[in-house]
């Protein structure tokens, strides 16, 4: 597995979780080549001289000859943290990439994306790929989350919405629902399915959050008639 090292070269505040822009160190080689979907491990030397990681993340944006790397950082323990707490400029190793979770961008026309939580992040390297190269791929993506501030991408994928005929998405909330909110408030089961994704028989489903959602979502989909082959998860 390749090791490059990395320099974080700004943070960015979204929603409960921070987007870290990564660019390759001085002298150092850059990850250039990677496939949208794919992960690296992030690992790093605290102020102890000690390693913490690695950790996995996905890669949020497509391939470039730059080596630019996205990563967005959901804290949830120590671990992560740690990490979401590295100053700008701290320098960061990554290790990879790794992983088989990808999108057929040409078989697949029609799909849809169920997204957990942080399980978002493999589907945004799937869109930002199909706008970069001006794809006609039909996807429509259902996103749950429990608090609206946990809404990773949001106003990215709120523009694309307004945007791309091809591009829709869908947010539900299932546990704090503020005031304003205009989505959906349950989560995700089969009337949605059938609200926002209808024909169901025409599309590929393409599953992404903790193992317990994906469990459920393979399971109502298979009630729905939906043959194991067509739905596609890490």
């Amino acid at each position: 597995m390749e090791q490059f090292q990395y320099r974080l070269n700004a943070k960015i505040q979204n929603g409960s979780a921070v987007i870290f822009n990564l660019l390759p160190a001085k002298d150092s080689p850059a990850l250039t080549k990677f496939i949208p979907g794919q992960h690296v491990l992030l690992s790093f030397v605290d102020e102890n001289k000690q390693v913490v990681g690695p950790r996995a993340f996905t890669i949020c944006n497509t391939p470039n000859p730059e080596g630019f790397i996205q990563l967005c950082i959901k804290v949830y323990q120590n671990v992560t943290k740690k990490i979401a707490d590295l100053p700008e400029n701290s320098t960061i190793l990554l290790s990879g990439p790794i992983g088989h979770f990808q999108f057929d961008f040409e078989r697949d026309q029609k799909a849809v994306f169920i997204a957990g939580g942080s399980g978002v992040t493999p589907f945004v390297s799937f869109i930002r790929y199909i706008v970069e190269n001006n794809l006609n791929n039909n996807i429509i993506m259902l996103y749950s989350n429990k608090k609206s501030e946990d809404i990773m991408f949001r106003q990215e994928m709120e523009d694309l919405d307004q945007e791309r005929e091809n591009l829709k998405f869908h947010f539900t909330l299932t546990d704090e629902v503020p005031a304003h909110w205009g989505g959906d408030t349950t989560r995700i089961d089969a009337e949605m399915l059938r609200k926002y994704c209808s024909p169901l028989e025409e599309k590929i489903f393409y599953l992404c959050g903790p193992l317990p959602f994906m469990d459920a979502m393979e399971e109502t989909l298979a009630k729905l008639g939906i043959a194991e082959n067509l739905i596609i998860k890490p």
